[in-house]
């Protein structure tokens, strides 16, 4: 059996949950900005100027909040066992999406009298997608160890 506080808790100098709470409020302000308000922002210009994009203005926006949120809501349970799985949600679901990308990734514009401009961007994104798949397995590692030893992390990530 394992003692209420064990040193390592008592050690970390975990910030309350208001303070967290108001930093992961602006988390969110900002994963909002880069995951909803940039997308859909380029996604009109291009359909303004004649280029039909491959997903609608919702699954972008859906998508893009379910990041979001998940992001800040990772970042609020950091010293919690939740921390882990959270991350590992957020991560997994950029993937997908990323892949998702990747797969209608070239954009073709037609010019002049049978002209074609076609550029091919799905195997840069394939590249940026290996960040959140390195993140899920850091998260994986995480979470198993929140489970070996809950609590060993706190001096490390909240330094006394």
């Amino acid at each position: 059996m394992t003692p209420p506080n064990p040193p390592a808790i008592r050690r970390a100098n975990v910030p309350s949950l208001p303070r967290r709470v108001f930093f992961g409020s602006l988390r969110l302000i900002g994963l909002l900005i880069v995951f909803v308000a940039i997308p859909l922002g380029l996604l009109q210009f291009l359909s303004a100027n004649g280029i039909t994009p491959p997903y609608s203005l919702l699954t972008v926006s859906a998508v893009g909040v379910m990041l979001a949120v998940i992001g800040a809501t990772a970042s609020v349970a950091r010293p919690t066992r939740a921390y882990g799985p959270l991350a590992l949600a957020g991560s997994v679901i950029l993937f997908l999406w990323l892949l998702a990308l990747a797969r209608n990734g070239t954009l073709r514009i037609a010019f002049g009298s049978g002209g074609l401009f076609a550029l091919d961007y799905g195997n840069a994104i394939l590249l940026i997608a290996l960040v959140p798949l390195l993140g899920a397995l850091a998260a994986i590692c995480t979470t198993a160890e929140d489970a070996r030893s809950p609590g060993e992390r706190l001096p490390f990530d909240y330094p006394p």
